[in-house]
């Protein structure tokens, strides 16, 4: 009896010491995701994206993409499609990019991201760090001229550019560039959205 006993304290303390362990790698190895999404609300201008940088971070499908962003079309104005007659769409037009990324190590560790886009006129950047242990962070800003030689990892690292904030906004000229993101810490499943708007949305 006391055999069996003593099996069964071995068998209750193996199974509490295998939800410990997992309850301390689920705390100290920790995945991230950050949706990016920048979408074009500038009626005069096609935006391009330029380039990114990451800090500890990587794209879930592999590899960057320069991507274009036509411009913003609101109701009522003419549109002609490729092989169509010209037409008025019932609906405003806007042009968009998503971009998801992770976190490379998740070992005690979160994730950053910075971003460049441009008008060839001129540009603006963006950059969202996913902290462990304190609430994120965001930032835009707006280049005036070429954006060719703009430092994106400089952008990142400056620490006095960072806002602890759900929303910031930057101007450029009458075009403003803004940003939100829903949570800066304590997303569902660790999942942070960072939503950025080159130019004012139409009011409905």
């Amino acid at each position: 009896m006391r055999a069996t006993h003593r099996l069964v304290v071995a068998g209750v303390l193996a199974v509490a010491l295998v939800f410990a362990v997992l309850a301390f790698a689920g705390v100290v190895f920790k995945e991230y995701l950050l949706t990016v999404s920048v979408f074009n609300f500038d009626s005069s201008s096609i935006w391009k994206s330029l380039g990114w940088y990451g800090d500890n971070a990587e794209l879930t499908n592999g590899q960057w993409e320069n991507q274009s962003l036509g411009s913003f079309v609101s109701s009522g104005t003419a549109l002609m499609p490729p092989g169509f007659s010209p037409a008025k769409p019932q609906n405003c037009v806007v042009n968009y990019v998503s971009t998801v990324i992770r976190n490379k190590s998740e070992f005690l560790q979160g994730l950053g991201a910075a971003m460049l886009f441009s008008d060839t006129t001129q540009g603006a950047t963006l950059k969202y760090v996913v902290h462990r242990v304190k609430s994120n962070a965001i930032a835009v800003k707006s280049i005036p001229g070429d954006p060719a030689t703009f430092n994106l990892q400089e952008f990142y690292k400056d620490a006095d550019s960072w806002v602890q904030a759900k929303s910031t906004s930057t101007q450029q000229g009458s075009l403003t560039i803004s940003a939100y993101t829903p949570f800066l810490n304590g997303a569902p499943d660790d999942e942070y959205e960072y939503l950025v708007n080159i130019g004012l949305p139409s009011p409905v």
